[in-house]
């Protein structure tokens, strides 16, 4: 739809140039009939390229608004995890969202290279997440293989976009340690009620042993 508005209005323009040197190319125009149709001409340009820089105003809203989305290894959100992470940083829900690998990503504990991803649609900002393994477990796997694939999605309009994915682990290998301190609070805070459950499992074995005693 782009490129027949920009066609139409190119041709627009061309013809009322064309008008213009006609008229001036005649003998049998007069001077005032000349002018007339310049004026008629400037007329048309000027619709023209107020037309163009509204057609383009709008594209411009219309790129800022649409989806966009992308996909990387996230080493840094949960502590000690690796994930492949889809995000929509875009300012509009993107639809049929999917992800063909032609270089897959390989699961840590299996081997088994990751099924093509696919989404019935991603909000605005959201963002989805798939467990690959554990940090550790990328020393077991060296080196880790590229990942390439292709990313693909519609807006609210319909239209298609299209982008090449390419991943590397191997150039975060060197990052896979705690950037983030609240990463590694956060973890070692979910870990606090399993701990309080082992100690009153353990003051309670201590009482079972002592009123054993004291009922000897």
């Amino acid at each position: 739809m782009r490129v027949a508005w920009r066609i139409f209005l190119l041709f627009t323009g061309l013809l009322a140039g064309a008008v213009v040197c006609t008229a001036f190319i005649r003998t049998d125009v007069s001077a005032e009939a000349r002018w007339a149709v310049v004026a008629g001409a400037l007329a048309v340009l000027t619709g023209v390229l107020a037309a163009w820089a509204a057609m383009r105003f709008v594209e411009l809203e219309e790129d800022e608004r649409r989806p966009d989305v992308s996909a990387e290894f996230d080493v840094e959100s949960l502590y000690g995890m690796i994930l492949l992470a889809m995000q929509n940083r875009g300012r509009q829900v993107a639809y049929d969202v999917r992800l063909d690998w032609t270089q897959p990503p390989l699961m840590f504990d299996s081997g088994a290279p990751l099924d093509a991803l696919t989404i019935a649609s991603l909000q605005p900002g959201e963002r989805l997440t798939r467990h690959l393994g554990g940090s550790a477990d990328l020393g077991k796997r060296s080196p880790y293989p590229d990942t390439v694939g292709q990313l693909s999605y519609r807006d609210l309009r319909g239209r298609h976009f299209t982008t090449e994915v390419r991943l590397s682990l191997e150039a975060r290998r060197g990052e896979l340690v705690t950037t983030r301190e609240a990463t590694r609070t956060h973890y070692e805070v979910q870990r606090i009620p399993e701990l309080l459950q082992q100690i009153a499992r353990r003051l309670e074995d201590l009482r079972r042993a002592i009123d054993s005693r004291e009922s000897r």
